[in-house]
Protein backbone atom coordinates (compact mmCIF):
# COMPACT_ATOMS: atom_id res chain seq x y z
CA UNK A 1 0.00 0.00 0.00
CA UNK A 2 2.59 2.48 1.02
CA UNK A 3 4.72 1.48 -2.64
CA UNK A 4 1.45 2.70 -4.05
CA UNK A 5 1.19 6.27 -2.43
CA UNK A 6 4.63 6.90 -2.95
CA UNK A 7 4.11 6.07 -6.51
CA UNK A 8 1.11 8.00 -6.96
CA UNK A 9 2.51 11.12 -5.13
CA UNK A 10 6.02 10.46 -7.57
CA UNK A 11 3.69 10.48 -10.50
CA UNK A 12 2.17 13.72 -8.90
CA UNK A 13 5.42 15.73 -8.55
CA UNK A 14 6.00 14.69 -11.91
CA UNK A 15 3.22 15.85 -13.26
CA UNK A 16 2.83 19.15 -11.52
CA UNK A 17 6.82 19.53 -12.01
CA UNK A 18 5.87 18.90 -16.44
CA UNK A 19 2.79 20.83 -16.47
CA UNK A 20 4.51 24.17 -16.22
CA UNK A 21 6.80 23.79 -18.71
CA UNK A 22 3.95 22.43 -21.51
CA UNK A 23 1.95 25.36 -20.33
CA UNK A 24 4.83 27.73 -20.82
CA UNK A 25 5.42 26.58 -24.14
CA UNK A 26 2.33 26.76 -24.95
CA UNK A 27 1.65 30.19 -23.90
CA UNK A 28 5.01 31.34 -26.01
CA UNK A 29 3.70 29.79 -29.63
CA UNK A 30 4.99 31.79 -32.24
CA UNK A 31 1.70 31.43 -34.31
CA UNK A 32 -0.49 30.46 -31.22
CA UNK A 33 -4.11 31.36 -32.04
CA UNK A 34 -5.83 33.46 -29.13
CA UNK A 35 -9.30 31.91 -27.06
CA UNK A 36 -10.23 35.46 -27.57
CA UNK A 37 -10.37 37.78 -30.08
CA UNK A 38 -7.73 40.30 -29.93
CA UNK A 39 -8.65 43.73 -31.46
CA UNK A 40 -6.08 45.89 -32.47
CA UNK A 41 -6.83 49.75 -33.13
CA UNK A 42 -4.83 50.64 -36.08
CA UNK A 43 -4.39 53.80 -38.62
CA UNK A 44 -4.62 52.79 -42.59
CA UNK A 45 -3.90 54.92 -45.25
CA UNK A 46 -6.13 55.19 -48.28
CA UNK A 47 -3.44 54.24 -50.68
CA UNK A 48 -4.92 53.59 -54.15
CA UNK A 49 -4.55 49.38 -54.01
CA UNK A 50 -5.99 47.21 -56.43
CA UNK A 51 -8.91 45.09 -54.70
CA UNK A 52 -11.32 42.59 -56.01
CA UNK A 53 -14.62 43.77 -55.68
CA UNK A 54 -16.06 43.14 -51.88
CA UNK A 55 -12.57 43.81 -50.37
CA UNK A 56 -10.78 46.66 -48.95
CA UNK A 57 -8.27 47.79 -46.67
CA UNK A 58 -10.68 47.17 -44.22
CA UNK A 59 -11.67 43.22 -44.79
CA UNK A 60 -9.80 40.90 -47.29
CA UNK A 61 -8.38 37.83 -47.90
CA UNK A 62 -5.52 38.37 -45.75
CA UNK A 63 -6.75 40.02 -43.06
CA UNK A 64 -9.35 37.14 -42.71
CA UNK A 65 -6.18 34.45 -42.77
CA UNK A 66 -4.79 36.47 -40.00
CA UNK A 67 -7.84 36.35 -38.28
CA UNK A 68 -8.50 32.50 -38.70
CA UNK A 69 -4.90 31.61 -37.35
CA UNK A 70 -4.25 34.37 -34.56
CA UNK A 71 -7.75 35.43 -33.55
CA UNK A 72 -6.75 38.53 -34.17
CA UNK A 73 -8.71 41.46 -35.65
CA UNK A 74 -8.28 45.19 -36.76
CA UNK A 75 -10.65 47.61 -36.07
CA UNK A 76 -9.38 50.70 -38.60
CA UNK A 77 -10.08 53.64 -36.18
CA UNK A 78 -8.05 56.29 -38.52
CA UNK A 79 -8.47 55.85 -42.41
CA UNK A 80 -6.23 58.57 -43.76
CA UNK A 81 -5.31 59.71 -47.08
CA UNK A 82 -2.58 58.74 -49.19
CA UNK A 83 0.78 60.24 -47.84
CA UNK A 84 -0.98 61.54 -44.92
CA UNK A 85 0.11 59.05 -42.62
CA UNK A 86 3.34 60.32 -40.63
CA UNK A 87 1.15 63.70 -40.59
CA UNK A 88 -2.02 61.98 -39.15
CA UNK A 89 0.16 60.18 -36.93
CA UNK A 90 2.41 63.13 -35.19
CA UNK A 91 -1.38 64.99 -34.77
CA UNK A 92 -2.03 61.67 -32.55
CA UNK A 93 1.06 61.77 -30.86
CA UNK A 94 0.87 65.66 -29.77
CA UNK A 95 -3.01 64.88 -28.30
CA UNK A 96 -2.20 61.61 -26.84
CA UNK A 97 -4.39 59.58 -29.05
CA UNK A 98 -2.86 56.88 -30.60
CA UNK A 99 -3.44 53.23 -32.23
CA UNK A 100 -2.22 50.45 -30.71
CA UNK A 101 0.33 49.31 -32.93
CA UNK A 102 1.60 51.70 -35.11
CA UNK A 103 4.42 52.77 -37.81
CA UNK A 104 7.22 55.25 -36.99
CA UNK A 105 10.16 57.11 -38.07
CA UNK A 106 13.06 57.27 -36.02
CA UNK A 107 12.18 61.10 -35.41
CA UNK A 108 8.57 59.65 -34.04
CA UNK A 109 9.45 56.97 -32.02
CA UNK A 110 12.56 58.91 -30.19
CA UNK A 111 9.34 61.29 -29.50
CA UNK A 112 6.74 58.34 -28.99
CA UNK A 113 9.56 57.03 -26.57
CA UNK A 114 10.16 59.99 -25.01
CA UNK A 115 6.35 61.12 -24.09
CA UNK A 116 6.50 57.42 -22.27
CA UNK A 117 3.25 56.55 -25.16
CA UNK A 118 5.25 53.20 -25.90
CA UNK A 119 6.08 49.98 -24.22
CA UNK A 120 9.44 48.42 -24.45
CA UNK A 121 9.12 45.23 -26.82
CA UNK A 122 12.34 43.33 -25.94
CA UNK A 123 10.73 41.03 -23.36
CA UNK A 124 7.97 40.03 -25.85
CA UNK A 125 10.16 39.73 -28.67
CA UNK A 126 12.59 37.15 -27.00
CA UNK A 127 9.25 34.98 -25.90
CA UNK A 128 7.74 35.07 -28.94
CA UNK A 129 9.69 35.80 -32.20
CA UNK A 130 10.13 32.48 -33.93
CA UNK A 131 13.39 31.03 -34.60
CA UNK A 132 13.35 32.08 -38.46
CA UNK A 133 12.38 35.45 -38.02
CA UNK A 134 15.25 35.64 -34.95
CA UNK A 135 17.62 34.58 -37.52
CA UNK A 136 16.65 36.87 -40.55
CA UNK A 137 16.55 40.11 -38.07
CA UNK A 138 20.13 39.24 -36.67
CA UNK A 139 21.49 39.93 -40.26
CA UNK A 140 24.61 42.27 -39.60
CA UNK A 141 25.06 41.93 -36.17
CA UNK A 142 21.35 43.23 -35.00
CA UNK A 143 21.90 46.07 -36.31
CA UNK A 144 18.52 46.98 -37.46
CA UNK A 145 17.80 47.31 -33.46
CA UNK A 146 20.28 50.05 -32.94
CA UNK A 147 18.17 52.79 -33.38
CA UNK A 148 15.40 51.53 -32.01
CA UNK A 149 16.99 50.61 -28.51
CA UNK A 150 16.90 53.07 -25.66
CA UNK A 151 18.47 52.45 -22.12
CA UNK A 152 19.18 49.03 -23.52
CA UNK A 153 15.69 48.11 -24.23
CA UNK A 154 14.34 47.76 -27.87
CA UNK A 155 11.12 50.16 -28.17
CA UNK A 156 10.75 49.45 -32.19
CA UNK A 157 10.30 46.27 -34.28
CA UNK A 158 12.34 46.66 -37.44
CA UNK A 159 10.37 47.26 -41.11
CA UNK A 160 13.45 45.60 -43.07
CA UNK A 161 13.87 46.45 -46.42
CA UNK A 162 16.05 44.70 -48.81
CA UNK A 163 19.61 44.72 -47.65
CA UNK A 164 20.80 46.47 -50.91
CA UNK A 165 18.01 49.50 -50.32
CA UNK A 166 20.54 51.73 -50.84
CA UNK A 167 23.14 50.35 -53.14
CA UNK A 168 23.50 51.92 -56.37
CA UNK A 169 23.39 49.96 -59.73
CA UNK A 170 23.27 51.45 -63.13
CA UNK A 171 20.96 51.22 -65.60
CA UNK A 172 21.90 52.03 -69.82
CA UNK A 173 20.06 52.04 -72.49
CA UNK A 174 21.88 48.99 -74.25
CA UNK A 175 20.25 50.36 -77.53
CA UNK A 176 22.20 53.60 -77.84
CA UNK A 177 25.62 51.65 -76.64
CA UNK A 178 25.18 49.47 -79.28
CA UNK A 179 24.41 52.36 -81.87
CA UNK A 180 27.36 53.47 -80.89
CA UNK A 181 29.61 50.72 -80.55
CA UNK A 182 30.30 51.36 -77.08
CA UNK A 183 30.32 48.81 -74.18
CA UNK A 184 28.89 49.70 -70.53
CA UNK A 185 31.97 51.94 -68.43
CA UNK A 186 33.96 50.52 -65.90
CA UNK A 187 36.05 53.28 -64.70
CA UNK A 188 35.71 57.12 -64.68
CA UNK A 189 37.56 57.65 -68.27
CA UNK A 190 35.23 55.12 -70.06
CA UNK A 191 32.14 56.89 -67.70
CA UNK A 192 32.61 60.20 -69.35
CA UNK A 193 33.41 58.69 -73.17
CA UNK A 194 29.45 57.10 -72.56
CA UNK A 195 28.19 60.06 -71.21
CA UNK A 196 29.45 62.71 -73.68
CA UNK A 197 28.47 60.30 -76.74
CA UNK A 198 24.94 59.87 -75.07
CA UNK A 199 24.86 63.42 -75.14
CA UNK A 200 26.73 64.29 -78.17
CA UNK A 201 26.51 62.01 -80.78
CA UNK A 202 22.76 61.01 -81.34
CA UNK A 203 22.36 58.14 -79.58
CA UNK A 204 19.09 57.74 -81.03
CA UNK A 205 19.61 58.57 -84.05
CA UNK A 206 17.05 60.49 -84.99
CA UNK A 207 19.25 63.29 -86.40
CA UNK A 208 18.48 65.85 -83.82
CA UNK A 209 20.44 67.09 -80.77
CA UNK A 210 18.18 66.32 -78.07
CA UNK A 211 19.64 63.86 -75.51
CA UNK A 212 21.55 63.96 -72.36
CA UNK A 213 23.73 61.05 -70.44
CA UNK A 214 22.57 61.07 -66.84
CA UNK A 215 18.80 60.71 -65.60
CA UNK A 216 19.40 62.77 -62.48
CA UNK A 217 16.81 64.05 -60.54
CA UNK A 218 16.35 66.40 -57.51
CA UNK A 219 14.75 64.00 -55.38
CA UNK A 220 14.87 59.97 -55.40
CA UNK A 221 17.71 59.71 -56.98
CA UNK A 222 20.30 62.78 -56.10
CA UNK A 223 22.35 60.58 -53.36
CA UNK A 224 22.55 57.77 -55.69
CA UNK A 225 24.33 59.73 -57.70
CA UNK A 226 26.66 61.44 -55.40
CA UNK A 227 27.29 57.78 -54.40
CA UNK A 228 28.03 56.49 -57.72
CA UNK A 229 30.51 59.92 -58.38
CA UNK A 230 32.03 58.88 -55.31
CA UNK A 231 33.02 56.28 -55.85
CA UNK A 232 34.53 56.60 -59.03
CA UNK A 233 36.83 58.84 -57.71
CA UNK A 234 37.69 56.32 -54.91
CA UNK A 235 35.84 57.87 -52.31
CA UNK A 236 32.57 57.65 -50.10
CA UNK A 237 29.32 60.14 -49.73
CA UNK A 238 27.27 61.31 -46.99
CA UNK A 239 28.82 59.10 -44.24
CA UNK A 240 30.19 58.80 -40.97
CA UNK A 241 33.32 56.49 -41.14
CA UNK A 242 35.88 54.92 -38.22
CA UNK A 243 38.94 56.84 -38.36
CA UNK A 244 42.38 55.93 -37.82
CA UNK A 245 42.03 56.85 -33.94
CA UNK A 246 39.15 54.65 -33.51
CA UNK A 247 36.74 58.20 -33.62
CA UNK A 248 33.94 58.83 -36.73
CA UNK A 249 34.21 61.40 -39.16
CA UNK A 250 32.06 62.67 -41.78
CA UNK A 251 33.14 62.36 -45.27
CA UNK A 252 31.77 65.06 -46.94
CA UNK A 253 33.08 67.95 -44.91
CA UNK A 254 36.87 66.04 -46.01
CA UNK A 255 38.94 67.73 -48.37
CA UNK A 256 38.92 64.46 -50.80
CA UNK A 257 34.79 65.24 -51.42
CA UNK A 258 35.92 67.65 -53.59
CA UNK A 259 37.36 65.62 -56.20
CA UNK A 260 33.84 64.31 -56.96
CA UNK A 261 32.38 67.35 -56.75
CA UNK A 262 34.44 68.29 -59.19
CA UNK A 263 33.66 65.91 -61.83
CA UNK A 264 29.98 66.60 -61.43
CA UNK A 265 30.08 69.92 -61.80
CA UNK A 266 31.76 69.59 -65.00
CA UNK A 267 29.52 66.83 -66.12
CA UNK A 268 26.93 69.68 -65.35
CA UNK A 269 28.74 72.03 -67.37
CA UNK A 270 28.81 69.92 -70.27
CA UNK A 271 25.09 68.92 -70.19
CA UNK A 272 25.43 65.14 -69.28
CA UNK A 273 22.90 66.25 -66.44
CA UNK A 274 20.12 68.58 -67.23
CA UNK A 275 20.47 71.76 -67.04
CA UNK A 276 17.11 71.37 -64.58
CA UNK A 277 17.86 68.70 -62.52
CA UNK A 278 17.24 70.86 -59.18
CA UNK A 279 13.52 71.40 -60.71
CA UNK A 280 12.59 67.65 -61.49
CA UNK A 281 11.33 65.44 -59.17
CA UNK A 282 11.37 61.72 -59.14
CA UNK A 283 8.42 61.43 -61.69
CA UNK A 284 8.99 64.23 -64.18
CA UNK A 285 12.26 62.71 -64.60
CA UNK A 286 10.46 59.49 -65.26
CA UNK A 287 8.49 61.03 -67.76
CA UNK A 288 12.54 62.55 -69.66
CA UNK A 289 12.94 58.82 -69.17
CA UNK A 290 10.61 57.42 -71.00
CA UNK A 291 10.30 60.16 -73.60
CA UNK A 292 13.74 58.89 -74.54
CA UNK A 293 15.57 62.16 -73.36
CA UNK A 294 18.72 60.34 -71.62
CA UNK A 295 20.41 57.17 -71.15
CA UNK A 296 21.76 56.16 -68.03
CA UNK A 297 20.10 56.09 -64.27
CA UNK A 298 21.80 55.18 -61.22
CA UNK A 299 19.02 53.37 -59.54
CA UNK A 300 18.42 50.90 -57.42
CA UNK A 301 17.96 46.48 -57.64
CA UNK A 302 13.76 47.01 -58.24
CA UNK A 303 14.58 49.99 -60.91
CA UNK A 304 13.46 48.29 -63.80
CA UNK A 305 9.69 48.04 -62.48
CA UNK A 306 9.64 52.05 -62.68
CA UNK A 307 11.13 54.57 -64.84
CA UNK A 308 13.02 51.82 -67.63
CA UNK A 309 9.48 49.94 -67.50
CA UNK A 310 7.71 53.11 -68.50
CA UNK A 311 10.48 53.74 -71.09
CA UNK A 312 9.86 50.21 -72.55
CA UNK A 313 6.25 50.90 -72.61
CA UNK A 314 6.65 54.05 -74.61
CA UNK A 315 9.20 53.11 -76.94
CA UNK A 316 9.09 48.86 -77.30
CA UNK A 317 12.53 49.12 -78.78
CA UNK A 318 14.47 50.55 -75.90
CA UNK A 319 16.87 48.35 -74.27
CA UNK A 320 17.35 48.93 -70.54
CA UNK A 321 20.14 46.43 -69.01
CA UNK A 322 21.79 46.57 -65.62
CA UNK A 323 25.48 47.51 -64.90
CA UNK A 324 27.90 47.61 -61.99
CA UNK A 325 28.83 51.24 -61.36
CA UNK A 326 32.33 52.71 -62.42
CA UNK A 327 34.78 50.90 -60.11
CA UNK A 328 37.01 52.48 -57.71
CA UNK A 329 40.39 53.92 -59.59
CA UNK A 330 41.91 50.99 -58.43
CA UNK A 331 39.46 48.76 -60.04
CA UNK A 332 38.10 47.60 -56.74
CA UNK A 333 34.19 47.66 -55.29
CA UNK A 334 33.09 49.19 -52.14
CA UNK A 335 29.97 50.40 -52.60
CA UNK A 336 27.87 51.75 -50.01
CA UNK A 337 24.90 50.22 -48.37
CA UNK A 338 22.36 51.42 -45.92
CA UNK A 339 20.68 50.03 -42.92
CA UNK A 340 18.27 49.10 -44.08
CA UNK A 341 15.39 49.91 -41.75
CA UNK A 342 13.86 53.15 -42.16
CA UNK A 343 10.43 52.96 -40.05
CA UNK A 344 9.46 50.48 -36.59
CA UNK A 345 6.63 49.25 -35.48
CA UNK A 346 5.62 50.00 -31.81
CA UNK A 347 2.83 49.46 -29.30
CA UNK A 348 0.75 51.53 -27.37
CA UNK A 349 1.94 51.89 -23.70
CA UNK A 350 -1.89 51.02 -23.03
CA UNK A 351 -2.37 48.15 -25.74
CA UNK A 352 -2.81 44.63 -23.17
CA UNK A 353 -0.91 42.03 -26.01
CA UNK A 354 2.03 43.37 -26.78
CA UNK A 355 2.87 39.89 -28.62
CA UNK A 356 0.13 40.20 -30.77
CA UNK A 357 2.35 42.39 -32.62
CA UNK A 358 5.30 39.76 -32.60
CA UNK A 359 2.77 37.25 -33.44
CA UNK A 360 1.35 39.02 -36.78
CA UNK A 361 5.36 39.24 -37.95
CA UNK A 362 5.66 35.88 -37.32
CA UNK A 363 2.67 35.12 -39.48
CA UNK A 364 3.49 37.20 -42.21
CA UNK A 365 7.15 35.89 -42.74
CA UNK A 366 5.48 32.40 -42.68
CA UNK A 367 2.96 34.11 -45.31
CA UNK A 368 5.70 35.31 -47.45
CA UNK A 369 8.71 32.86 -46.89
CA UNK A 370 7.37 29.89 -44.66
CA UNK A 371 4.50 27.28 -44.22
CA UNK A 372 2.05 29.66 -45.71
CA UNK A 373 4.30 30.83 -48.91
CA UNK A 374 2.35 28.08 -51.32
CA UNK A 375 -1.37 29.57 -50.41
CA UNK A 376 -0.28 33.14 -50.64
CA UNK A 377 1.88 33.27 -53.34
CA UNK A 378 -1.01 30.91 -55.11
CA UNK A 379 -3.49 33.68 -54.70
CA UNK A 380 -1.06 36.35 -55.87
CA UNK A 381 -0.31 34.33 -58.53
CA UNK A 382 -3.63 33.85 -59.86
CA UNK A 383 -7.09 35.72 -58.37
CA UNK A 384 -5.35 38.07 -57.15
CA UNK A 385 -2.56 38.68 -60.07
CA UNK A 386 -3.77 42.19 -61.13
CA UNK A 387 -2.43 43.08 -57.83
CA UNK A 388 1.10 42.70 -58.83
CA UNK A 389 3.11 44.08 -56.06
CA UNK A 390 0.37 45.67 -54.53
CA UNK A 391 -0.37 42.55 -52.44
CA UNK A 392 1.66 43.20 -50.31
CA UNK A 393 -0.22 46.08 -48.52
CA UNK A 394 -3.32 44.10 -47.89
CA UNK A 395 -2.54 43.02 -44.34
CA UNK A 396 -2.09 46.41 -42.22
CA UNK A 397 1.47 45.22 -41.10
CA UNK A 398 4.15 44.04 -42.84
CA UNK A 399 8.42 43.91 -43.46
CA UNK A 400 10.64 42.85 -45.97
CA UNK A 401 12.91 39.93 -45.22
CA UNK A 402 16.30 41.72 -46.16
CA UNK A 403 17.49 38.62 -47.51
CA UNK A 404 14.41 37.89 -49.78
CA UNK A 405 14.88 38.98 -53.43
CA UNK A 406 18.99 38.73 -53.22
CA UNK A 407 17.40 34.51 -52.90
CA UNK A 408 14.67 34.63 -55.17
CA UNK A 409 17.27 35.91 -57.91
CA UNK A 410 19.67 33.61 -57.67
CA UNK A 411 16.84 31.00 -57.44
CA UNK A 412 15.76 32.15 -60.99
CA UNK A 413 19.48 32.63 -61.96
CA UNK A 414 20.07 28.87 -61.36
CA UNK A 415 17.02 28.00 -63.64
CA UNK A 416 18.17 29.78 -66.57
CA UNK A 417 22.08 28.54 -65.71
CA UNK A 418 20.58 24.89 -65.78
CA UNK A 419 19.29 25.27 -69.54
CA UNK A 420 16.29 23.28 -69.22
CA UNK A 421 14.02 25.86 -67.71
CA UNK A 422 13.30 23.44 -64.85
CA UNK A 423 11.86 24.81 -61.45
CA UNK A 424 11.10 21.79 -59.49
CA UNK A 425 14.63 22.49 -57.21
CA UNK A 426 13.27 25.86 -56.67
CA UNK A 427 9.74 24.74 -55.25
CA UNK A 428 10.23 25.56 -51.68
CA UNK A 429 10.53 29.54 -53.81
CA UNK A 430 7.10 29.96 -54.49
CA UNK A 431 7.62 33.56 -55.04
CA UNK A 432 10.97 32.91 -57.55
CA UNK A 433 8.41 30.48 -59.50
CA UNK A 434 5.78 32.93 -59.49
CA UNK A 435 8.56 35.51 -60.77
CA UNK A 436 10.02 32.80 -63.40
CA UNK A 437 5.98 32.43 -64.79
CA UNK A 438 5.60 36.13 -65.83
CA UNK A 439 9.29 36.73 -66.96
CA UNK A 440 8.69 33.37 -69.27
CA UNK A 441 5.53 34.89 -70.03
CA UNK A 442 7.15 38.32 -71.64
CA UNK A 443 10.08 36.29 -73.47
CA UNK A 444 7.67 33.72 -75.33
CA UNK A 445 5.85 36.72 -76.89
CA UNK A 446 4.14 38.78 -74.46
CA UNK A 447 6.03 41.83 -75.54
CA UNK A 448 3.08 43.84 -73.69
CA UNK A 449 3.66 41.58 -70.01
CA UNK A 450 5.97 44.77 -68.62
CA UNK A 451 5.69 43.34 -65.33
CA UNK A 452 7.23 40.12 -66.41
CA UNK A 453 10.11 42.27 -68.89
CA UNK A 454 10.76 44.33 -65.45
CA UNK A 455 11.62 41.25 -62.92
CA UNK A 456 13.85 39.54 -65.84
CA UNK A 457 15.92 42.73 -65.98
CA UNK A 458 16.18 43.37 -62.04
CA UNK A 459 16.58 39.33 -61.61
CA UNK A 460 18.80 38.26 -64.47
CA UNK A 461 20.91 41.37 -64.25
CA UNK A 462 20.69 44.21 -61.14
CA UNK A 463 20.85 41.05 -58.70
CA UNK A 464 23.83 39.86 -60.82
CA UNK A 465 25.47 43.17 -60.33
CA UNK A 466 25.44 42.64 -56.54
CA UNK A 467 26.48 39.15 -56.03
CA UNK A 468 29.11 38.90 -58.74
CA UNK A 469 30.83 42.16 -58.26
CA UNK A 470 29.51 43.72 -55.24
CA UNK A 471 29.73 41.37 -52.39
CA UNK A 472 26.64 39.25 -52.52
CA UNK A 473 24.98 39.58 -48.90
CA UNK A 474 28.26 40.20 -46.75
CA UNK A 475 28.13 42.68 -44.74
CA UNK A 476 31.54 43.53 -43.99
CA UNK A 477 31.76 44.27 -48.17
CA UNK A 478 29.98 47.28 -48.68
CA UNK A 479 30.76 50.60 -47.02
CA UNK A 480 28.14 51.30 -44.50
CA UNK A 481 27.76 54.37 -42.37
CA UNK A 482 28.52 53.86 -38.54
CA UNK A 483 26.07 56.71 -37.55
CA UNK A 484 23.19 54.19 -36.28
CA UNK A 485 21.85 55.72 -33.31
CA UNK A 486 18.90 56.03 -31.90
CA UNK A 487 17.45 59.49 -32.21
CA UNK A 488 18.20 62.04 -29.76
CA UNK A 489 16.95 65.54 -28.84
CA UNK A 490 19.90 67.22 -30.12
CA UNK A 491 20.08 64.87 -33.16
CA UNK A 492 16.27 65.41 -34.06
CA UNK A 493 17.11 69.32 -34.13
CA UNK A 494 20.61 69.29 -35.82
CA UNK A 495 20.56 66.44 -38.71
CA UNK A 496 18.11 68.18 -40.68
CA UNK A 497 20.10 71.35 -40.59
CA UNK A 498 22.85 69.85 -41.85
CA UNK A 499 21.54 67.89 -44.12
CA UNK A 500 19.30 71.00 -46.12
CA UNK A 501 22.70 72.84 -45.88
CA UNK A 502 24.72 69.98 -47.46
CA UNK A 503 22.10 69.91 -50.79
CA UNK A 504 21.59 73.32 -50.67
CA UNK A 505 25.33 73.92 -51.33
CA UNK A 506 26.58 71.01 -53.24
CA UNK A 507 23.78 72.22 -55.79
CA UNK A 508 25.55 75.16 -56.03
CA UNK A 509 28.91 73.43 -56.86
CA UNK A 510 27.51 71.22 -59.43
CA UNK A 511 25.51 74.25 -61.46
CA UNK A 512 28.80 76.03 -61.34
CA UNK A 513 30.02 78.06 -58.24
CA UNK A 514 33.49 78.40 -56.78
CA UNK A 515 34.35 74.72 -55.52
CA UNK A 516 36.72 75.78 -53.40
CA UNK A 517 35.55 78.95 -51.78
CA UNK A 518 31.80 76.92 -51.41
CA UNK A 519 32.96 74.42 -49.33
CA UNK A 520 35.38 75.79 -47.42
CA UNK A 521 32.02 78.01 -46.30
CA UNK A 522 30.09 74.68 -46.33
CA UNK A 523 31.96 73.06 -43.80
CA UNK A 524 32.59 76.03 -41.75
CA UNK A 525 28.53 76.69 -41.81
CA UNK A 526 28.01 72.48 -40.76
CA UNK A 527 29.92 72.88 -38.07
CA UNK A 528 28.29 75.83 -36.68
CA UNK A 529 24.43 74.72 -37.84
CA UNK A 530 24.79 71.31 -35.88
CA UNK A 531 28.07 69.19 -37.05
CA UNK A 532 29.91 69.56 -34.06
CA UNK A 533 26.67 68.52 -31.67
CA UNK A 534 26.04 65.71 -34.37
CA UNK A 535 29.56 64.47 -33.97
CA UNK A 536 29.31 64.19 -30.32
CA UNK A 537 26.82 62.52 -30.49
CA UNK A 538 27.48 59.87 -32.42
CA UNK A 539 30.97 59.06 -31.48
CA UNK A 540 29.32 59.06 -27.50
CA UNK A 541 27.08 56.12 -28.97
CA UNK A 542 29.73 54.82 -30.64
CA UNK A 543 32.17 54.35 -27.84
CA UNK A 544 29.36 52.55 -26.32
CA UNK A 545 28.01 49.99 -29.03
CA UNK A 546 31.10 49.69 -31.67
CA UNK A 547 31.97 46.18 -30.31
CA UNK A 548 27.88 45.45 -30.46
CA UNK A 549 27.23 45.92 -33.68
CA UNK A 550 31.02 46.07 -35.20
CA UNK A 551 32.61 43.25 -33.33
CA UNK A 552 36.20 42.40 -34.14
Amino acid sequence: MKKRILAGLLALVLLLTVAPFAMAEDKYDPLGRYEEPVTIRIMREKQNIWFPEGESIYDNVITRFIEEKLNIRFDIVWAVEDGQYGQQINGAMAINDLPDVFQVDASQLFQAYRADQIQPLQEVYDLYASEEVKEILSYNNNLFFSKSSFDGKTYGYPRTDDFASGTPIMFIRQDWLDNLNLKAPTDLESFIAVCDAFTNKDPDGNGLHDTYALAMDSAGSYNMYCRAFAHMTGNVADAWLEGEDGTLYYTDIQPETKEWLKVMQDFYAKGYISKEYISLGTDRMAYEISGGKTGIMMGYFWTALYQPQMSVIANPDAKWVAYPIPAYPDGSYHVQADNSCYSWLVVNKNFEHPEALIKLQNLWYEMWRGCYSDWYHGLNATTYAEAQEDFKYYPPFWWDPPLKNFEIGANLRKVYDSGNMDTSFIDDDPEAVKAFTVMEDYRNGNKENYYGWSHYTNNMYAWNVVEDVYGGTDPSRYMMSRSQAPMTSKIARRLPLVDSLRTESFDKIIMGADLDSTFDAFVKRWNSVGGKDLYKEYNAWYKENKNVYWPD
